[in-house]
């Protein structure tokens, strides 16, 4: 019997992710929903037992689990989203090479960087297996963003522009976050990029620059994708903390706006447990002055 591995995120705020693995169709598996869903990608594989294992994979990677809903961190999201998509978008266009059960140099590639990525991540934050080293983690995001994978350039872009494992260097911040930005990088990707260029406009203090990078983020990313990518929530957030502080004019669409609220409720959740911050709060404020009415 046929099997589907299968990522969907609920309509409404606070936007989670659920990834199942199951035999049948996905009709059936998005029917049985316990909640109203987006469909973000789905594959049919020969058997339900090769679905299980594909599931498997992709899961060991993330902090989630089947069939419950989660909250997922950004990088978290972007990486269940390319594992599962495997680069279409980025692959949009070109023609179909033949199925051949040897891997291209490229996929080698890519498959070397998500590996060294995930090594990096480890020694960035430490855990019981490695001890934290920033060094170490810059080392390896700099190999994979080399290999061509995508979500390393924006890990590699952030060292640069926080110091983190290597001296700060802007200039070169700007250039692998350009990077980030190139159309055959995938939408979620893309997305942080524009955040992460007007970022690095906005510490070298180059005000105007900064605007004219979120402008654009705006309107090549488009409404739909921004209300409804959860990723797309975090980036409306980091906007709303700058403008809501004076650090960046205005720059939005009034499109963009009916996102606002899904940033509250993100911004009310990360502070469960504790007072909110006096720049959350002000946040909040203007995100909720300048919603749809």
């Amino acid at each position: 019997m046929e099997g589907i591995v299968a990522l969907a995120m609920e309509k409404k705020a606070p936007y989670g992710i659920t990834i199942g693995a199951v035999p049948g169709t996905v009709e059936t598996w998005c029917a049985d929903l316990p909640r109203d869903c987006h469909l973000l990608y789905f594959d049919v594989l020969p058997d339900a037992a090769r679905a299980e294992h594909y599931w498997r994979n992709l899961t060991e990677k993330t902090s989630v689990a089947e069939e419950d809903f989660y909250d997922v961190s950004p990088h978290e999201a972007i990486r269940m989203f390319l594992s599962l998509k495997e680069y279409q978008e980025a692959k949009a266009g070109k023609p179909q090479e033949p199925e051949s059960e040897e891997l291209s140099q490229e996929q080698k590639n890519l498959a070397e960087g998500e590996r060294l990525l995930d090594l990096a991540q480890e020694y960035d934050s430490g855990n019981l297996k490695v001890i934290k080293d920033p060094k170490r983690a810059f080392a390896l995001y700099k190999q994979s963003a080399e290999l061509g994978f995508p979500p390393a350039f924006l890990y590699l872009s952030w060292c640069y522009s926080n110091g983190d494992g290597v001296k700060k260097d802007l200039n070169v911040a700007l250039q692998w976050a350009y990077k980030c930005i190139e159309p055959d990088v995938p939408k979620s990707i893309r997305l942080w990029g524009f955040a992460q260029v007007a970022e690095c406009f906005r510490d070298a203090e180059m005000r105007g620059e900064a605007e004219e990078t979120w402008r654009r983020c705006f309107v090549e990313m488009g409404q739909e994708f921004i209300e409804e990518n959860s990723t797309a929530i975090h980036v409306i957030s980091s906007y709303g903390s700058l403008v809501s502080r004076n650090e960046l004019s205005a720059v939005h669409p009034k499109s963009i706006t009916v996102a606002f609220p899904a940033a509250v409720v993100l911004i009310r959740k990360k502070a469960e447990g504790r007072e909110l911050s006096t720049v959350e709060k002000t946040n909040i404020y203007w995100l909720k002055v300048n919603s749809p009415s």
